[in-house]
């Protein structure tokens, strides 16, 4: 099912704001304990050429990529995730891969998932072996997350956004080079249908401009 998704580049000062509206009507996420907040790890990968980046770049209207992401850098969930995008519309897939599976695919393997009716996973390996896909970035950031209890309703504060320098692999212990200024948040709505007037109202003050912004991207351009 495809979400639309907003994104601003807010403050820390307007996210406290916001988020005192959004406590009183919403939950935190479930990937958070009962601060609300945890880190999200992703390692991206694209072809040969790129493609996913510079077709982000140039504003393709239909694009995909893949990632695979962690939690608090914990292999107790690590997630394949396929991103399809379709003009301003988001769909996620994904599967739940071993951390065998992982070390095989950063070793370079075709992986043998043995799961013929899983899409992602065929996908998958049919763009390694078609396009070469390969790890590329790994993009950190510190998430404090909610959901409306009512509607498909999430909204996400990211902040701290760094991306690994040496080895492309979540769990290495590698420096990172930060990508945001200290105070500098990204906020994403994300929803299905349409967004209820009390979370419009809640992120109305202060929410920033509305911004065409990726980590992914950000995180590609260092590198590349």
């Amino acid at each position: 099912m495809y979400r639309k998704e907003l994104k601003y580049l807010i403050n820390s000062q307007q996210q406290k704001v916001i988020e005192n509206r959004l406590r009183l009507i919403c939950q935190y996420d479930h990937y958070a304990p009962t601060n609300g907040k945890y880190t999200v790890s992703s390692l991206y990968f694209d072809d040969y050429a790129n493609s996913a980046f510079e077709d982000k770049l140039a504003g393709v209207i239909r694009r995909k990529k893949f990632r695979i992401r962690i939690y608090n850098r914990s292999d107790r969930l690590i997630k394949l995730e396929r991103k399809t995008k379709h003009v301003n519309a988001i769909k996620k897939d994904y599967t739940v891969i071993t951390r065998e599976d992982y070390n095989n695919i950063l070793s370079g393997y075709y992986v043998d998932f043995k799961c013929t009716n899983d899409p992602v996973k065929n996908d998958f390996v049919l763009m390694q072996k078609t396009k070469r896909l390969q790890p590329k970035v790994v993009v950190t950031y510190d998430r404090t997350a909610y959901v409306l209890q009512y509607g498909n309703v999430r909204i996400v504060f990211d902040a701290n956004l760094r991306t690994a320098i040496g080895k492309k692999d979540l769990f290495a212990m590698t420096s990172s080079v930060a990508l945001t200024e200290k105070e500098q948040v990204v906020m994403e709505i994300k929803y299905t249908g349409y967004l209820p007037d009390m979370i419009k109202k809640a992120v109305q003050h202060g929410k920033g401009d509305q911004k065409a912004f990726s980590k992914f991207v950000s995180c590609m351009s260092f590198h590349y």
